[in-house]
């Protein structure tokens, strides 16, 4: 398992023995959680959005950080080796989340300056087996030229969260060869706990939780979610949904 960011090689022990204080922005922001994470650190403030109240700190555990990994990196078939790029700001959940995502299955990962055209900075000769975008950043893409184009569509799987994707991106989307998937999830539940698939045969309109995810309403119809990624606490969304079963 590898890091490589500006084209610099980080294995696990020269992380370990980084010098903070000689690296700058969001790369030392990657290197510093590598570093906690690596020398086994427990327990980690992560800033919340605001999705389900004010915005504030919370704090989540390794085990936590661990179990949501294991469920989405399960789920899109990842493999030791594989290749996952990390284009989001490190210092939230979604770009944390690539990283540990990358220590529990062994992903080798090309960090990029999060931009709104994240392609552009990857090696024409790096593969790319999967990534995690906002919607903005594959609208960017698919608007670009056609290499650029190609750099996405030869990736594995690619999930989009961060907000909604609007219909005529989901048409442009329905269209391409890579795995796409829309996300479901919040600070609070270490990024993700559904995924919807976009394109290909097995399209659909709705959300599948993760095995272990149970999902409920509240007096209003918003949506509630209890599971082992939220030490099996309920917690109650501003999300109005239609629910279908207790994981769709």
């Amino acid at each position: 398992m590898k890091i490589t960011i500006n084209n610099k090689v980080y294995y696990p022990e020269e992380i370990i023995s980084t010098n903070l204080a000689q690296i700058t922005g969001f790369e030392k922001a990657v290197i510093e959680f590598a570093k906690d994470w690596l020398t086994g650190k427990e327990q980690f403030i992560i800033p919340t959005s605001g999705s389900t109240g004010v915005p504030k700190p919370i704090t989540v555990t390794r085990g936590q950080m661990e179990y949501s990994a294991l469920q989405t990196v399960n789920a899109l078939n990842l493999k030791k080796g594989n290749t996952a790029l990390l284009c989001l700001n490190p210092e939230f959940i979604a770009g944390k989340m690539m990283l540990v995502r990358a220590f529990v299955r062994e992903l080798d990962l090309v960090v990029v300056a999060p931009s709104s055209n994240p392609v552009l900075d990857i090696h024409e000769d790096t593969v790319i087996d999967f990534a995690a975008l906002v919607p903005m950043q594959v609208q960017t893409i698919l608007d670009s030229t056609s290499n650029n184009v190609a750099k996405l569509e030869s990736m594995k799987s690619v999930i989009i969260g961060g907000a909604p994707i609007n219909p005529v991106l989901l048409d442009r989307i329905k269209k391409l060869k890579a795995n796409f998937y829309a996300t479901y999830g919040m600070t609070e539940t270490l990024s993700h706990i559904a995924l919807k698939k976009l394109n290909g045969t097995e399209a659909s309109d709705q959300f599948i939780a993760f095995e272990g995810v149970k999902l409920g309403q509240d007096a209003r119809g918003c949506l509630t979610i209890n599971s082992p990624v939220t030490l099996n606490n309920t917690i109650t969304t501003n999300d109005v949904v239609e629910l279908l079963s207790p994981s769709a």
